[in-house]
């Protein structure tokens, strides 16, 4: 289970079925998984599909701090008319995210907690079939430390994995929902906290947080054995502290000019997030796994909406080159006053939020 256990950092998996989902949950336990064929190097964390995911609500337009509803990303919806812009660099679509005005702040409460919605596709595979995977999800992240969240998830219609069938077992469970206790569990690695607590003590320059994604990504990477760039592990661990996490303001804008900061990013225009919605692209292409990596963005109001990963190198990722391999699309975040209750069973589970 180790391919898709990498698709998203310390977060939990989005299940395709019934069967499929007791066993990530059980690989997010680091229980025995049983062998099975892997896409080599599709590895979207640090660790890292709460997970590519997950995703998070970097850039958005948000909900006013302390309560409010839901706010979708819109084209204009900074209150600024979008006039035509000439984009040159992905330094600069960096810079202009990181700048980008009318994104009101969240900030819950110690007993509130944040959710975010997005809508994910991934790879599900075993020995015998490959599939796309795709889910619509909901997280709830406790704004103090040392509390529960919880996830929900709903299984969506899957895609065929390019050139290849689609299984019988990719339509099982469609429709229906399962949530779990994302449970705190002492002795996680810190990197991986969602709690607001956390994240509003990150650093606010991009100096700062520069230093500490290839610190936190270092450190994932050398247990694991990696040998990857620190520009990889910087890019990586970039998309894992915004996936399905929401960031204040200052630290939003400081992974972004980070990020502004590395070599050989690519500006790709023309991009689509996993909700279709178009946009531009940042993208990093990660040699040690063959993975093009892409955050995306508004063409106009330059808020956060998803990320994509296409395959580089078809010997190191597995598959052919250009297959894309994973995409989400952030919807909405907002302060909300409880987690909801989660029911252990069939449609429940625990994992270490």
């Amino acid at each position: 289970m180790q391919a898709l256990r990498d698709m998203r950092s310390e977060v939990p998996l989005d299940p395709p079925s019934r069967e499929a989902e007791a066993r990530l949950v059980a690989a997010l336990r680091d229980e025995p998984a049983r062998p099975r064929r892997r896409l080599r190097g599709v590895a979207w964390g640090a660790g890292l599909a709460t997970g590519l995911a997950a995703a998070v609500a970097v850039g958005l337009v948000l909900a006013q701090g302390g309560g409010g509803g839901p706010v979708t990303p819109r084209p204009g919806d900074n209150g600024v008319a979008a006039a035509p812009l000439k984009l040159t660099s992905a330094a600069q679509v960096l810079d202009l995210a990181a700048s980008a005005k009318g994104q009101p702040e969240l900030i819950p409460r110690p007993d509130q907690a944040i959710m975010i919605k997005s809508t994910t596709m991934y790879i599900a595979e075993s020995r015998d079939y490959r599939y796309l995977y795709r889910t619509d999800r909901a997280v709830w992240w406790p704004a103090a430390p040392n509390r529960d969240g919880a996830i929900e998830i709903t299984s969506l219609e899957p895609k065929s994995f390019p050139g290849e069938p689609l299984p019988p077992v990719a339509r099982q469970g469609i429709g229906e929902t399962s949530r779990h206790v994302a449970k705190y569990c002492p002795g996680r690695p810190e990197f991986s906290r969602t709690d607001f607590a956390y994240v509003s003590g990150l650093p606010t320059t991009p100096e700062a947080m520069l230093a500490y994604l290839r610190t936190a990504a270092g450190g994932e990477n050398t247990k694991k054995g990696g040998k990857r760039t620190l520009d990889e592990m910087a890019f990586t661990a970039a998309g894992d502290l915004i996936r399905e996490r929401y960031l204040p303001p200052a630290q939003r804008a400081a992974v972004y000019r980070a990020l502004g900061s590395l070599s050989d990013l690519r500006l790709i225009e023309g991009a689509e997030d996993a909700a279709g919605r178009k946009g531009v692209a940042v993208a990093y292409d990660d040699a040690t796994t063959g993975v093009r990596r892409e955050l995306v963005f508004d063409p106009s109001t330059f808020l956060y909406l998803g990320e994509r990963a296409f395959v580089t190198d078809a010997d190191k990722a597995g598959t052919a080159v250009g297959t894309q391999v994973a995409s989400t699309a952030l919807l909405s975040a907002e302060v909300v006053d409880t987690v909801p209750a989660v029911e252990l069973g069939p449609k429940g589970g625990e994992t270490c939020g």
